[in-house]
């Protein structure tokens, strides 16, 4: 992370600061990388990363911070997330521990209901909603397994993740419960009901991403000639149309 036998020089971002954070082209100073906030790739190692990355960096910072003040909530789900459908964005509030978040909806690939570690509701691009009907069964199986017996089931830990088309936060968790509830309780009862409504929002939101791929897919195949050349040969094939015909378009789109 730092210069070779401390090495020094003047942070190739601002131009002011002298730091010893090396670059694989120059120096960065702590305030510029501050500057990154959540889109700094800590995935990458600083000395691989390039000047123009960082700058990138500081960037997309500037238009998410841009994209929070301009931020209109249309639903949400108390203060663990909310949706601006106009804007399409996705926003986890500001916390005592984080900073706000905002996403596309288009980022938006997968979604999971995590209990105990275990998925109990999962859906995402391509795959339907599975599982939903799962909270709240094993309670009633192991009643009946243990003679009509009560076992007190509890719960440690609720969360939802949310899988993003983005490599530098490439998921999000909301955490619903984090200590020991009753799964018989009102805490369990309503920290489970947002997780519900959580995923539901998200569902609709990627059937709408799915829609706009096979609407983006149908529109590439509309402009590409090949694929439209071997269109006009089905109907040719199919006596729909002449062999004039066909090789009147075909000149047309081939540019013959």
């Amino acid at each position: 992370m730092f210069g070779i036998f401390g090495e020094k020089g003047i942070c190739s971002i601002c131009g002011k600061e002298k730091t010893s954070k090396k670059l694989s082209d120059g120096f960065v100073c702590s305030k510029c990388l501050d500057l990154c906030g959540n889109n700094r790739n800590t995935f990458k190692k600083l000395q691989e990363t390039t000047k123009n990355e960082i700058l990138e960096e500081i960037e997309k910072e500037k238009q998410a911070n841009l994209d929070i003040a301009n931020f209109v909530e249309t639903r949400g789900v108390g203060k663990l997330i909310k949706f601006d459908d106009n804007a399409k964005k996705i926003m986890f509030p500001k916390t005592l521990l984080r900073k706000a978040r905002i996403y596309n909806y288009s980022e938006v690939l997968e979604y999971e209901i995590l209990e105990d570690g275990n998925t109990i509701t999962k859906g995402g691009l391509g795959s339907a909603i599975v599982g939903g009907a799962l909270f709240g069964g094993i309670g009633a199986v192991v009643g009946g397994l243990t003679g009509g017996k009560k076992v007190k089931e509890v719960v440690k830990s609720l969360k939802v993740k949310i899988v993003l088309d983005n490599k530098i936060v490439p998921a999000e968790y909301i955490e619903l419960l984090t200590t020991e509830f009753k799964k018989d309780g009102f805490v369990y009862r309503v920290a489970k009901q947002q997780a519900e409504d959580i995923v539901a929002i998200l569902a609709s939101i990627v059937a709408e991403n799915e829609k706009n791929q096979a609407n983006n897919s149908n529109v590439q195949n509309t402009n590409d000639p090949i694929t439209e050349v071997k269109r006009y040969k089905e109907l040719l094939d199919n006596g729909i149309i002449t062999q004039e015909e066909f090789e009147k378009k075909k000149k047309e789109l081939l540019n013959l």
